[in-house]
């Protein structure tokens, strides 16, 4: 989810020698911040774990193409995980029985697939953690980048929050959409919208001087703080701009 809460449902489909049904499911809440990839990885190895001591074969519904391919990778990136999947699918195989796994689309009306996402999406409503999951370094990076993107946006709104500018840019961005092609770089992105408004940077915004000396802090040019400033510092990119 979005709030970074994850989860992960396990619909269990038992048929009996006269052919009755019978359906179990369980909700598990994992810890925060996983990936989709792991909390799938999650899901198949706590089935396998409801399944290594019954009978007859087992036939697993996933609509994770991701963590189907983790559990062929010689080189997983979640290889904790698939090593103890792979000790208990052993197990399970010495005894003679199967193990098939099959994909299936998601989000495209199978009743149990659905079914399965809602009671994933009930374990992301619990507070207490039923299973601690490892993070990997780069998603603990991801995590604090993101803890700080937050810090700071919340800066630096406090901050500005009574500014004239920001309410210029809240109109405009509520007004006018563009789109600077696919190519274009997150820097390039940036620097075509500040042109675009007229480059006023956050930092020039609080120079605690007299309005006539203030001056862009690029080009120097005595006055040139304000949204009709057009920096020459940029303005070879100004022909690039789809206007």
């Amino acid at each position: 989810m979005e709030s970074g809460r994850a989860g992960c449902g396990i619909l269990v489909r038992q048929y009996d020698v006269h052919g009755v049904v019978t359906d179990t499911h369980h909700v598990y809440r994992l810890s925060d911040a996983i990936s989709s990839t792991q909390a799938e990885l999650s899901a198949i190895l706590l089935g396998l774990g409801k399944v290594k001591d019954g009978v007859g074969d087992t036939y697993f519904y996933v609509d994770s193409r991701g963590a189907l391919e983790s559990l062929r990778s010689p080189h997983p990136v979640f290889e904790e995980i698939v090593n103890e999947y792979m000790g208990i699918l052993q197990g399970i195989e010495r005894t003679g029985r199967s193990v098939t796994f099959t994909w299936v689309p998601s989000h495209v009306g199978i009743t149990l697939n659905e079914r399965v996402d809602d009671i994933a999406k009930q374990a992301t409503c619990r507070d207490s953690v039923d299973i601690q999951g490892t993070l990997t370094m780069r998603q603990v990076k991801t995590k604090i980048r993101d803890a700080q993107n937050d810090t700071d946006k919340a800066r630096i709104e406090n901050k500005y929050a009574n500014h004239p500018l920001m309410a210029h840019y809240t109109n405009v961005a509520l007004q006018t959409h563009f789109s600077y092609g696919k190519h274009r770089t997150k820097w390039k992105d940036t620097v075509f919208t500040r042109l675009r408004l007229g480059s006023p940077f956050y930092w020039e915004l609080g120079m605690n001087v007299p309005e006539d000396d203030k001056k862009c802090r690029l080009c120097q040019q005595l006055r040139s703080h304000t949204l009709q400033h057009y920096c020459s510092v940029h303005l070879w990119q100004l022909s690039d701009i789809p206007i």
